[in-house]
């Protein structure tokens, strides 16, 4: 009798290993087995090595050997695997596939509906091509989940596209096509649906109005009682999943619906920090009103903590080259600041501007509100707290982008000392190229 796959991953294998790590490469003997959340990897002589399922880059079966790449460019060659092979890769390869899913964020809780048909993503440019088809797509499984809608292709890695930068659905060039609109411009164009391409826009757009609804609810309780219902229901498709919105769109809902906003973000008696009016004040003073940002999400729990609201807020400041982001509710309150643009010099393109912005918007999301992350070093990261954020450094280009223009954080001190610190890294950001 075959063993079943879960009997392959578990029990120990023997083998030998080739690995290239940065103290140098090493060729051994060694036994490893598949766990449920990693690999364990046993060499001859050596300390054991736990690899995280989604840690892993790249799996491939070349000959009789399964070779692993990892986030940090750390390679295993194990061969002498003979028939094994085929059945160890198909279980690493799903128990990969399954952690990258269970790690993207809020999809816990959720119930998901699948639907079968093929996927294309367009960053920019036009829809279209080719005298009006559809672009070439992949076949993939569309899995719409509470909070955000999963690609699984069936090769490469899944692909996670939050509802709070969804803007428009829309039909797509021939039968059985969808076309889902971003704020960034960029599209995912779903076809092959056949007749349940209705159903899943339907299914979507249900899902898009229950977030609405739920941070509606949130606005009412933090929002002066005087403002209308329809305020808080328009507003609420602004801050959609903790989504900062700028001044403009607030009051272009309602003239006088920003200072109560405002009032919410900086002046909730949640704990944080104490200070954050003053900072919001003096950072706003140094730049157009159209570049502050407020975001509120509602209370969720997260992994061994108390379910609690969070309010925070973010401002671009083109004239010193720099982005301002604070979590007001964290009980450990900081300031922290990002370079705009890696030229040196005041920024004058509004657009940039904006889109900068919307990119911070979706890279806080990924890293739960934890603006922390984008400062820790390689080391820090490398532990098993941090392998959700690990994922969508390694995954989303923004994400790492921020990592890389992180300037540094002002912490809550007395304000004197909290004004020069925050005078120190706008000085900073507009002399650094």
């Amino acid at each position: 009798m075959r063993p079943t796959r879960s009997e392959t991953g578990m029990r120990w294998h023997a083998a030998r290993c080739r690995a290239q790590e940065p103290g140098g490469g090493w060729d051994l003997p060694c036994r490893f087995r598949l766990g449920t959340d990693g690999l364990v990897l046993e060499a001859l002589g050596r300390p054991g090595i736990h690899v995280c399922y989604a840690d892993i880059e790249r799996l491939a079966a070349v000959e009789d050997a399964l070779q692993l790449e990892l986030y940090d460019g750390r390679r295993y060659a194990l061969h002498h695997l003979g028939q094994r092979l085929a059945g160890l890769y198909a279980h690493l390869d799903e128990q990969r596939r399954v952690q990258l899913v269970r790690q993207l964020p809020w999809l816990a809780g959720s119930c998901p509906k699948a639907f079968r048909g093929a996927y294309a993503l367009l960053e920019t440019g036009p829809l279209v091509a080719n005298g009006g088809a559809p672009p070439p797509c992949a076949p993939a499984d569309v899995v719409l989940y509470d909070t955000a809608l999963v690609i699984l292709p069936e090769t490469g890695d899944p692909c996670w596209l939050s509802y709070a930068d969804l803007e428009e659905l829309s039909p797509g060039p021939g039968a059985g096509c969808l076309v889902v609109h971003f704020d960034l411009g960029d599209q995912l164009v779903l076809t092959l649906l056949g007749e349940r391409s209705g159903e899943l826009a339907d299914d979507l757009a249900a899902r898009v109005s229950a977030l609405d609804r739920r941070t509606a609810e949130v606005l009412r309780e933090h929002l002066p009682p005087r403002t209308a219902d329809w305020c808080c229901r328009r507003l609420a498709r602004h801050l959609r999943l903790g989504k900062a919105a700028n001044r403009a769109a607030v009051e272009a809902i309602a003239p006088d619906l920003w200072p109560c906003l405002e009032a919410a973000v900086l002046r909730h008696r949640l704990g944080g920090d104490p200070d954050a009016e003053a900072v919001f004040g003096y950072l706003q003073e140094r730049t157009a009103p159209e570049w502050a940002c407020l975001g509120i999400r509602g209370a969720y729990l997260e992994e061994g903590e108390v379910p609690r609201p969070l309010f925070w807020f973010a401002i671009a400041l083109p004239a010193h080259n720099c982005l301002a982001v604070e979590v007001t509710s964290d009980p450990d309150p900081a300031t922290y600041f990002f370079r705009l643009s890696s030229l040196a010099g005041p920024v004058t393109d509004g657009a940039f501007v904006m889109r900068r912005l919307r990119q911070l918007n979706r890279a806080m999301r990924l890293v739960d509100f934890r603006p922390e992350v984008f400062g820790l070093g390689d080391d820090a990261l490398a532990g098993h707290r941090f392998a959700r954020y690990r994922l969508a450094l390694r995954k989303y280009a923004y994400v790492r982008r921020l990592r890389r223009e992180f300037l540094g954080r002002a912490p809550y001190a007395p304000w004197p000392a909290r004004r020069h610190a925050l005078e120190r890294l706008l000085a900073e950001a507009a002399a650094t190229p």
